[in-house]
């Protein structure tokens, strides 16, 4: 089990798939696995026919999550989350 860190952190997390290669930009409590597991979960449900052909996914820590001017988490509009946490 993974522990929860005490501020969310930001992944951009790179899926190359059948010569595709896409970036998504994820955010979550826990680490880079858990970012793994839901940019892999978005690449699939978005491309169903290469889910069985991911070459390589890379995953780079982005830093924590910034805060607004009332000190609450900014997380960006297209970033990915697991609903569950947040």
């Amino acid at each position: 089990m993974t522990q929860q860190r005490s501020w969310p952190q930001r992944y951009l997390v790179t899926v190359c798939a059948r010569g595709d290669v896409r970036t998504y930009k994820v955010v979550t409590w826990l680490d880079e696995s858990k970012a793994r597991a839901i940019a892999l979960e978005a690449h699939r449900r978005d491309h169903p026919d290469s889910g069985v052909a991911v070459a390589d996914v890379e995953v780079v820590d982005a830093g924590p999550v910034a805060r607004d001017e009332r000190g609450r988490m900014a997380i960006e509009r297209d970033a990915l989350t697991d609903r569950m946490e947040f």
